[in-house]
């Protein structure tokens, strides 16, 4: 007996496999460039898993504050301590609250001297291409994200927090 392909098959196959494969797609086309340094606040009463792994510490801080936060598209309270379990918050509270948190875990777990953890202000790009040239608006004039370095290695990630809870995407 013959297979015969079904009309629905091949575009749902397709969906799968985007689906399955966003994070590395993410990666592999889009990035980032950074203009201006948000100073990483300090936050206070958090506490974190314990691990010296740093993608661990940084996959938990992603789970953590999507679980804390809630994205919204217009401005919204930026004080990581001032952010409550389902608080209101945009790129630039997610990436804030994020940056505070692994912070957090670092200096908890005794590793906050081998990192560096930048919050970050910058453009997004679809390889050579601004998006932010898609839209005239200011709130889609730019876009925060957290850069972490490995002072040993130089090793870098960038993480996108709201992109993480938006999307399920792991800009890292």
């Amino acid at each position: 007996m013959r297979w015969k392909a079904r009309p629905w098959f091949v575009p749902l196959s397709v969906i799968l496999v985007l689906f399955l494969f966003r994070s590395s797609i993410y990666r592999s086309v889009m990035s980032y460039q950074a203009f201006k340094e948000i100073p990483v606040q300090t936050l206070e009463s958090e506490t974190c898993v314990l691990s010296t792994d740093i993608e661990d510490l940084m996959s938990n801080s992603l789970s953590f504050v999507s679980d804390d936060l809630h994205f919204v598209w217009t401005s919204s309270n930026t004080k990581v301590n001032k952010m409550q379990n389902g608080s209101d918050a945009n790129c630039i509270g997610y990436s804030a609250y994020f940056a505070a948190h692994l912070r957090k875990c670092l200096e908890e777990n005794n590793i906050e001297q081998q990192f560096i953890i930048k919050h970050q202000r910058a453009h997004i790009f679809l390889w050579s291409w601004n998006v932010h040239s898609l839209i005239n608006h200011s709130f889609f004039a730019d876009h925060d994200m957290v850069e972490v370095t490995n002072k040993a290695s130089g090793q870098q990630w960038i993480i996108d927090p709201s992109l993480y809870d938006y999307l399920w995407i792991k800009s890292y």
